[in-house]
């Protein structure tokens, strides 16, 4: 059991902007219906009942729903914490096992399965799980609903469009994840020379968000979207001479969306442009002991110059490239 914490409860509300894709827009319910079309019926009714209460409606003259996302950039709103939150309980299970033998000094190797289900889990939405919480279910949720408000005014461009959303940590229905750790290093030695090779990652098998409490078959996959890979891990190379330290790290994260797409949706919406090819980035570094009191150390970040995803906030290379570092440590 967790308790929510001060800043979930009580952190103070600050302006932001947003601009999730609208689960009304017709083209976005008709790329669900070619999957689900029982889901793409729900969204589209429910949009249609919320519609009614602003006086907007999304048929033309022939009977087809036509509504199309009228905003063409952000909108304004708030984030800060929930003073309604209650306690999450989680049932997990893990296994490990770790092997270390005898015949080969300085290796060692771990894996550790874990599957992991929370219940009213507290997480911080993202607008665009806020705008789609709303409207998926049998009926409209007022837990997601309640957050956002639409452009009212029928004399106006945006009318219908988003012009307002409260993102916040709320009780999800439950998450379920489960996956791998792994890890194996090797340490030795060739004469004045010492070595050590780290490999550690994680493979996850599901990643799913329950958001509706009163309807548990409603899934929000997550496993692929940004910063949510099925693979991800990082490669150490150190080498030890003396008073000297050479060292690479290569890290590594599988093929994945950039933000504010869901996967649910991705290719039938943007095809390939939108998924982000396997990515590695490698950095080199080096530390002396020149003496006692000195130390110099440099380096070098993004060795091979990689680019940030197209369309995302630098992520998950800096924005600056390459780079190089150069530092000096003095201890009196």
């Amino acid at each position: 059991m967790r308790a929510p914490n001060i800043t979930e409860l009580f952190g103070p509300e600050v302006g932001t902007t947003f601009r999730p894709a609208d689960p009304c827009d017709a083209a976005q319910i008709q790329a669900i219906r070619d999957d689900d079309p029982g889901l793409a019926q729900n969204i589209q009714d429910n949009c249609v009942t919320a519609f009614g209460a602003i006086g907007l409606d999304p048929f033309d003259g022939n009977g087809n729903y036509v509504f199309a996302d009228p905003l063409s950039a952000s909108f304004g709103g708030v984030t800060g914490g929930n003073r309604e939150l209650q306690e999450e309980t989680a049932e997990t299970f893990t296994a490990g096992f770790v092997f270390e033998p005898e015949f080969l000094e300085g290796f060692n190797l771990t894996l550790d399965y874990w599957d992991i289900t929370i219940e009213d889990a507290i997480e911080v939405v993202t607008s665009q799980n806020i705008v789609d919480g709303c409207y998926q279910g049998a009926s409209l949720n007022q837990n997601f609903c309640q957050l956002f408000t639409r452009n009212s005014n029928p004399n106006s461009a945006q009318f219908g469009g988003f012009n307002f959303l409260r993102s916040t940590s709320i009780n999800f229905a439950k998450i379920e994840t489960s996956g791998w750790d792994f890890s194996a290093q090797y340490a030795f030695e060739v004469g004045a020379h010492g070595f050590d090779v780290t490999l550690q990652g994680t493979k996850v098998e599901e990643l799913n968000d329950f958001t509706n409490p009163t309807d548990l078959t409603e899934v929000n996959p997550e496993l692929g979207e940004v910063n949510r890979p099925e693979l991800a891990g990082n490669v150490y190379l150190n080498w030890y001479w003396g008073d000297l330290r050479v060292g690479t790290q290569s890290q590594f994260m599988d093929e994945q969306l950039v933000s504010f797409v869901e996967i649910e949706t991705a290719q039938t919406l943007y095809g390939d442009a939108v998924f982000m090819d396997a990515f590695w980035q490698h950095d080199l570094n080096f530390r002396y002991q020149w003496d006692d009191n000195l130390t110099l150390y440099g380096g070098v970040r993004n060795v091979t110059d990689k680019d940030p995803f197209a369309t995302d906030f630098a992520f998950p290379a800096s924005p600056r490239g390459r780079f190089f570092f150069f530092g000096v440590d003095y201890q009196m």
